[in-house]
């Protein structure tokens, strides 16, 4: 007796076992589903006789072929010639021709010789014609896929991404690869779904570009600001605040409304008048910010100061301090948010005079030279020197005086170096973590490209909102490496975009580019203008020091 496995080879009637008392009797009305999965059959079990009125409803109800459907119209916008296609796919598209005439006519190619017909008949037989002319691709499990044409690719791929949710290269393709069929299909989808619109517009990849080093610039000569709203306590709702680039220092004041009068004031009571000439602020470039650089500029002749575009990034150096602000002052406030204002000013306090681990200093002894006095030096009476023995020469009293004071130049340059080396080790950081993912696109005159949309990213309404901008024609770079876009129709940003905010946008055909004197809406001295300016757009907020 020899054993046959009964996996590879289907027993026959007489070797079943017969019935026993104790078995279970089989039920004839199962069976298995592996030819409706296959072929997409469909049937109808019903074992009550039908009425002649269910028989009518029946015969009204229309018929479907569970086949593979290919969409009717024109779907197409434009050409499948446009599609970049490999040299590879594009001889196997021709070979497909021959495949087809061969398997109607059953005729040997003239222009074969026998090694090439046996190997032009291997692959005739992964395809089959059936009766309405159409060509398959044959699969062993029976799932046989439609061989598409050429003119009607596109109009399958546009059905399967932008009317089923325009969802991704993965799901796309096995959506369209589970009913048809042609060469390099998998890179006509990854294409089309690159270059669709809305998709880039909707993308959430955010560019790293190589990180710069920021100098350090004099106290208050570059300042990020920003407005933080809050609860509204004591007929505040607002905290306007700035931060020097270099030491950290916090200027602030409590609004009632965010307008540019009260911002105006705020610049130049608290900044102007108290630190001296301010070059470069850093913010989100709301209306408020800019109404208050023109009121500055009409009621005091203030006109140098420059403006950066909106940068979150760049402004990472305040937005960062917006939740540590924030917390204190509810924690202040014994956790009730609508008692903030009267604990704004001794948390400010604490911002000023608490050690940053950046530069192992106070923002207090970084821009007065000096530490702060405590309520804890009161107390410990550590800020009295011993009390002198005699008179003292005037040379002694100026030695006292400097001793009380403890201006130490030496230890502010060191300072100064050491938050300059921390940004070093910062961009390194920044460098090892993201070494894969840092691009320099480096784009030039007349590329396409997109524009990260950051006002509403922290909207409660980004969700719906374009994450995205364009498409953009990059005109020219300016000194700080931003870049100077303009739409479609000519118009110029009069502001440049962040390098880290641009990213190449994905045509599906070309644009030609008109001659830009006559293009573009701004003169060439304008122009050149934006290309003289320094604005980078800031630095990345994850190479800015730990606080």
């Amino acid at each position: 007796m020899v054993h046959v496995p009964s996996e590879r080879i289907a027993a026959d009637g007489p070797s079943r076992r017969t019935l026993q008392p104790n078995d279970t009797p089989d039920n004839d009305d199962d069976f298995k589903d592996w030819i409706d999965q296959a072929n997409g059959f469909m049937h109808f079990i019903n074992n009550s006789p039908l009425s002649s009125s269910t028989l009518n409803t029946l015969a009204a109800l229309p018929v479907f072929a569970v086949e593979p459907i290919a969409p009717t119209g024109d779907l197409e916008s434009i050409p499948y010639s446009s599609v970049p296609r490999s040299h590879r796919a594009a001889n196997i598209d021709s070979r497909l021709d021959s495949v087809r005439d061969y398997l109607q006519s059953l005729e040997r190619p003239s222009d074969l010789s026998d090694n090439q017909y046996q190997q032009f008949i291997k692959y005739c037989l992964q395809f089959f014609i059936d009766s309405m002319g159409r060509l398959w691709r044959k699969d062993p499990q029976g799932t046989h896929r439609l061989v598409i044409p050429q003119h009607r690719r596109l109009a399958i791929v546009k059905e399967a991404h932008d009317n089923m949710g325009h969802k991704g290269i993965w799901a796309t393709t096995t959506t369209v690869r589970e009913r048809f069929w042609w060469p390099r299909q998998a890179d006509d989808i990854k294409w089309y779904i690159r270059t669709c619109h809305l998709c880039q517009l909707r993308q959430t990849e955010k560019l790293r570009i190589p990180p710069v080093v920021a100098e350090p610039m004099g106290l208050f000569a570059k300042c990020y600001m920003d407005v933080m709203e809050m609860p509204k306590s004591g007929g505040y709702k607002y905290i306007v605040h700035g931060r020097c680039s270099s030491s950290a220092y916090p200027e602030f004041r409590k609004l009632r409304r965010q307008t540019g009068e009260a911002i105006a004031n705020w610049i130049f009571e608290e900044i102007l008048c108290r630190w001296g000439t301010l070059r470069v602020i850093v913010t989100d470039n709301g209306t408020p910010f800019v109404l208050a650089l023109d009121i500055l500029a009409k009621r005091y002749g203030i006109r140098h100061i420059t403006i950066s575009a909106y940068n979150s990034q760049a402004a990472g150096v305040i937005e960062r301090k917006h939740y540590d602000v924030r917390e204190s002052l509810i924690k202040a406030a014994k956790g009730d948010a609508n008692s903030w204002s009267p604990t704004t000013h001794s948390v400010y306090w604490a911002e000023r005079v608490t050690a940053r681990r950046s530069t192992g200093a106070s923002p207090y002894f970084l821009s007065h030279g000096c530490h702060p006095l405590l309520p804890l030096d009161i107390e410990e009476a550590t800020y009295l020197l011993p009390p002198p023995d005699s008179v003292l020469s005037t040379e002694d009293l100026l030695s006292r005086r400097a001793r009380e004071l403890q201006k130490r130049w030496e230890d502010l340059e060191d300072m100064r170096l050491h938050v300059h080396q921390n940004r070093l080790d910062g961009i390194h950081r920044f460098e090892q973590k993201h070494l894969q993912t840092i691009k320099n696109y480096n784009f030039k005159l007349g590329d396409l490209v997109i524009a990260r949309n950051m006002r509403v990213e922290k909207t409660f309404s980004a969700k719906n909102r374009m994450r995205y901008m364009g498409p953009l024609i990059v005109i020219r770079r300016n000194r700080g490496g931003a870049y100077i876009v303009a739409e479609l129709d000519g118009t110029v940003w009069r502001t440049p975009v962040g390098a880290f905010r641009v990213i190449p946008y994905l045509a599906r055909s070309s644009l030609p580019l008109p001659d830009l004197e006559n293009f573009l809406d701004i003169s060439t001295a304008e122009l050149a203008e934006l290309e003289s300016s320094d604005d980078s757009q800031g630095v990345d907020d994850e190479m800015l020091l730990p606080e």
